[in-house]
């Protein structure tokens, strides 16, 4: 069954600064937005592997708002540019459509938010999203190990995107760092505060035995209506959409979805499969 959510108006995320506010940008997603886990386990047999991944969205008058929190017990970090295979990374993922229409977006990030952004009508049919497009989309990676509550109250700080910066890994596990294709491990100690038992959107959201602890990172996306070929003053009231958390080159391979995908062998690229965005007002 396909899945549907709202993506609700929060009226005053725009007038909020991506590069100095993005705290605030959090919280009013944590509090107004809408609470999605990514947990469909498309290919269990073949990809067991379920790393935690929430997801709040909502929207402004402009754009869509994206925030992301993943615990998985290894974190990939192999590229480090816009419109590279960063699906071999660790990576979530936002495919979108309007009803109408018979091509859709898709928005691939890594942990680092470097992006693959695409126009499809297939996954071999597509252009991708030139440099002046990607620019417009706005990205604030995090790997702080630390709770949601935390990240609301400010507790962790965190960086807006630029080309080439250093993930926030490497100030909290300096043994790590950030070195191009290495699988970073995170143990259970340094994320045993995540996930407990609260009293907001998350708590029971995962059952018992589901996901690993590991590494938590997160990361907050704006994609504008206008790279999706929508005008903002006459919004559709639905959008066709999916929500993915994979990682094709690390030793826990994985393929998550939000909505349930009916393929034999892990594929995105499944309009067919999409869930509902109804839009708020």
């Amino acid at each position: 069954m396909k899945k549907q959510t709202s993506l609700p108006l929060i009226q005053s995320l725009d007038a909020l600064s991506f590069e100095s506010e993005s705290d605030g940008i959090r919280k009013l997603l944590y509090e107004q937005g809408s609470a999605l886990k990514l947990d469909c386990l498309n290919w269990p047999k073949d990809f067991p592997y379920a790393p935690k991944t929430l997801l709040w969205l909502g929207r402004s008058e402009s754009g869509i708002y994206l925030h992301f929190v993943v615990e998985e017990i290894e974190k990939r970090i192999n590229h480090h540019c816009d419109n590279a295979p960063v699906w071999e990374d660790s990576c979530v993922e936002f495919f979108v459509a309007l009803p109408s229409e018979n091509h859709y977006y898709n928005f691939e990030f890594n942990s680092l938010g470097c992006c693959l952004a695409a126009r499809r009508k297939s996954r071999e049919d597509y252009v991708l999203f030139g440099h002046e497009q990607l620019a417009l989309i706005k990205r604030c990676p995090g790997g702080e190990s630390v709770s949601p509550d935390a990240v609301v109250a400010g507790s962790a700080k965190q960086q807006v995107f630029k080309p080439g910066i250093a993930d926030k890994t490497a100030e909290l596990f300096p043994e790590a760092g950030d070195k191009p294709a290495e699988l970073i491990h995170g143990t259970s100690d340094e994320t045993a505060e995540f996930f407990p038992e609260r009293a907001d959107k998350t708590a029971g959201l995962f059952p018992e035995g589901v996901g690993k602890p590991g590494l938590v990172w997160s990361l907050t996306v704006y994609i504008p209506f206008r790279l999706l070929g929508v005008n903002c003053k006459s919004l559709p009231s639905v959008l066709r959409a999916n929500f993915y958390k994979c990682c094709s080159a690390c030793s826990e391979k994985h393929y998550l979805s939000w909505s349930p995908v009916h393929s034999a062998k892990p594929d995105f690229h499944r309009p067919e499969d999409f869930g509902f965005l109804f839009i708020g007002e």
